[in-house]
């Protein structure tokens, strides 16, 4: 792949690789193609046809996929995520969920399809109801043996914007663990996040330690 410019005034990234190796990465906007800083801390590899980029960062890992669906030289973000790892408690965010029927929805009860009626986020002032719209969906999937719950948003650019929630302790303290979004990887053809497929790829594997 060249790291020279591109004709398209389009943004996306391009690479330089040697063999499998990333050794240089171009960030390109109005067909000019700027230089990216390459953090030692942080890994690049060729995975297929697509482009992985992880960064470490006090308590939390972070992942970047690139592809080039049009073959046109120019890379663009297909899915991004952000895994807590509880090394930074401090930074965890913590809500609360109920079912139809006011019912608190707890880790050690909680089953797939259960319905989600309203959320609560616990703030400097105490618990403040999340607003729910009509592009928001929330719902609980069972990951090997695990509840979690999966909010998801449709952008408007056509991306899920999403979010996974666990409470380890059944306390009903659900500990917000990885947040991305995606415009293709890990999308079911239903149009939903496949957050088993995502699990099982080892996506969330960082947040193993973190007792939500």
């Amino acid at each position: 792949m060249s790291s020279s410019t591109s004709s398209s005034t389009s943004k996306g990234y391009q690479f330089t690789l040697a063999g499998d190796t990333v050794t240089a990465v171009y960030e390109v906007e109005h067909g000019r193609a700027k230089l990216e800083r390459m953090d030692s801390r942080d890994s690049w590899r060729v995975d297929g046809d697509q482009i992985i980029h992880t960064e470490t960062a006090f308590g939390k890992v972070e992942t970047h996929q690139y592809a080039d669906a049009n073959q046109d030289g120019l890379y663009q973000q297909v899915f991004e995520l952000e895994v807590r790892t509880g090394a930074n408690v401090r930074k965890l965010e913590t809500y609360r969920f109920a079912q139809g029927d006011g019912v608190a929805l707890t880790g050690g009860q909680a089953q797939a399809g259960d319905s989600i009626a309203s959320v609560q986020e616990l703030g400097r002032r105490g618990w403040q109801p999340e607003r729910i719209g009509s592009a928001d969906s929330f719902s609980v999937a069972l990951v090997d043996g695990d509840a979690l719950v999966l909010h998801t948003q449709l952008k408007k650019n056509g991306a899920l914007a999403f979010e996974v929630f666990r409470d380890d302790d059944g306390d009903g303290l659900w500990s917000a663990i990885a947040s991305g979004s995606s415009t293709g990887e890990f999308v079911t053809a239903a149009g939903q996040i496949d957050l088993v497929g995502m699990a099982n790829a080892g996506c969330l594997s960082a947040a193993d330690a973190l007792i939500g």
